[in-house]
């Protein structure tokens, strides 16, 4: 699984802590993969990127201007992070 999550190199060798950075890793992966999704279904066919490719450029935050825009709606339109008040 180490291999395909990318994990270069691991920084505890217990069980738990191989786990805990397996996990770590995966819920990031879903993260973008979810990030992904959301964006790539409302753009036109010219500005469409692998999803290395989007991996690559929002790490660097070099992802053209539609990616940007729609990544924003995305964003503050599908989490509501703000609205417990107890």
């Amino acid at each position: 699984m180490k291999q395909h999550l990318n994990i270069p190199t691991l920084f505890g060798t217990t069980e738990n802590a191989v786990y805990g950075q397996l996990f770590c890793a995966l819920i990031v992966f879903v993260l973008l993969k979810w990030l992904f999704d959301g964006t790539t279904q409302t753009l036109p066919r010219y500005a469409r990127l692998s999803f290395v490719r989007f991996t690559r450029l929002l790490l660097i935050n070099a992802l053209p201007v539609e990616w940007t825009i729609r990544l924003r709606r995305l964003i503050d339109g599908g989490l509501i992070l703000d609205t417990y008040s107890g």
